[in-house]
């Protein structure tokens, strides 16, 4: 995990779509839990950043967050994750059961 956010910070306009996902304001089932995933993600970025990327450092990332996204927005858009029919199926069930691995 600690160079994961310094290799998404290389993909161009990545951190970009993070955030237009997490502050838009789609209200489809399934956008919610995709901007919900959004926000986690920011979220991962911001904890284990170690830093080398400049623009990308944790101040700024979190600057991002507070300016673009609103904090009130961000912790939403993460319960939405916990709120979704997927999310309550699986934390059900957590082991996975197929009987064929075509139906993963």
């Amino acid at each position: 995990m600690s160079t994961c956010s310094s290799n998404l910070f290389n993909v161009p306009e990545a951190m970009a779509f993070l955030t237009a996902q997490t502050s838009a304001n789609e209200y489809d089932n399934n956008e919610e839990l995709l901007q919900g995933l959004c926000a986690f993600i920011m979220g991962l970025c911001v904890v284990f950043n170690d830093n080398t990327v400049q623009n990308y450092n944790k101040e700024n990332l979190s600057l991002l967050i507070e300016k673009r996204v609103g904090v009130g927005m961000y912790l939403g858009k993460l319960g939405e994750i916990s709120r979704h029919e997927v999310y309550s199926k699986a934390a059900k069930q957590p082991q996975v059961r197929v009987k064929h691995s075509a139906e993963l």
